[in-house]
């Protein structure tokens, strides 16, 4: 009996040792899929705020999207900073149903970055998205609720390594070019250190720029991790980004974007900055 409780606690012990040498490196496989979810995650409802089509619209929307770009930090780590350039092709398809006074927005799609610099940090996501607003946002505070799943692999679609499911809950308004949106977001997922509450305040402007716009958009989030690896994280993030956005014909416009990235954290050597820098050509199709 002594033998098997001997072996049996040397066995949780390599286990525990195991699982700790790990997670650094599943820590830094989950920072990299969730920037690419905040870069090029899909903005819901807000998408039309940066679609330079006017007047009414059939319910469907495919989107095709090829984004590009550079960034000083391509690893998503501070102790290891290097730049490098990523390909992010997705498809997606919306859908906007008006439910009396309300209105529910559906999404499904695909998308797949690719690094240039180093295959090692390719990721691909399948994702959907069902969102209820509780009114129309230019007329007034109006209420919301969503659902986020996010399936994500290793390089494309190969092995999988996390699944996300987002909800958030808040509260929008919009006046005119001006947009205004605070939420509380809580995120699970089949891995632990992935799991986090969240308090957040999104605002963005329109300028006109000839025949497109010029979005101007100011993010902040205090989030709030229920375990990680080194201890309880904290993090701060901020952003800021400015976008072009120029009709290239009657369903593609050219996005030219400078996304400025900022993550405080309580933990040691979580902290890091990225810029983010690139071209995106967009189309989509209404039926």
């Amino acid at each position: 009996m002594a033998n098997i409780v001997t072996r049996s606690m040397h066995t949780l012990l390599i286990g525990l040792l195991a699982a700790g040498a790990a997670a650094p490196a599943i820590a830094q496989d989950l920072g990299l899929i969730e920037d690419y979810r905040d870069e090029y995650g899909q903005d819901g409802p807000e998408t039309e705020d940066e679609d330079l089509r006017v007047g009414p619209r059939p319910p469907w929307t495919f989107q095709m999207r090829l984004a590009g770009d550079w960034r000083t930090n391509r690893d998503v780590f501070a102790a290891n900073r290097q730049p490098g350039v990523v390909l992010a092709p997705d498809l997606s398809l919306w859908r906007r149903w008006n439910l009396g006074g309300l209105r529910l927005f559906t999404e499904a799609g695909a998308i797949a970055p690719t690094s240039m610099s180093d295959g090692a940090l390719d990721s691909s996501a399948l994702f959907a998205t069902v969102e209820l607003e509780g009114g129309t946002p230019g007329e007034g505070l109006v209420p919301y609720a969503a659902w986020e799943p996010w399936r994500a692999y290793g390089g494309t679609f190969q092995s999988h390594i996390v699944t996300f499911h987002t909800f958030s809950a808040g509260f929008r308004r919009s006046w005119g070019p001006t947009f205004v949106d605070l939420y509380l977001r809580r995120q699970e997922a089949t891995i632990d250190i992935a799991e986090r509450s969240s308090l957040g305040l999104t605002a963005f402007h329109n300028f006109p720029l000839g025949q497109g716009v010029l979005n101007l958009r100011g993010e902040i989030e205090g989030r709030r991790f229920d375990w990680q690896p080194g201890g309880r994280e904290k993090q701060l993030r901020t952003r800021l980004r400015a976008r072009a956005i120029i009709p290239l014909a009657s369903a593609v416009d050219m996005q030219l974007t400078a996304d400025l990235h900022r993550t405080d954290s309580n933990l040691e050597g979580h902290s890091f900055t990225n810029l983010i820098i690139g071209p995106t050509i967009l189309a989509r199709v209404s039926f």
